[in-house]
């Protein structure tokens, strides 16, 4: 996000407006590195998952 690379969709006009605020407040603390998404995990692990939740039913080409 720092970057520019990722950037969230605009909100649709059903989400309350204390879920933007929240919502844009983690933006802003992963832009600063205040937070960190996968703790933990490597950009190379991140690269290697390749798999959906249990309860997400679709096909991995």
């Amino acid at each position: 996000m720092a970057e520019g690379e990722v950037k969230l969709a605009s909100f649709s006009d059903l989400v309350p407006e204390n879920v933007k605020k929240m919502v844009e407040e983690k933006k802003q603390e992963i832009i600063e590195g205040e937070f960190e998404v996968f703790p933990g995990i490597t950009d190379e692990e991140l690269r290697e998952i390749y798999y959906f939740e249990s309860n997400i039913v679709g096909r991995l080409p």
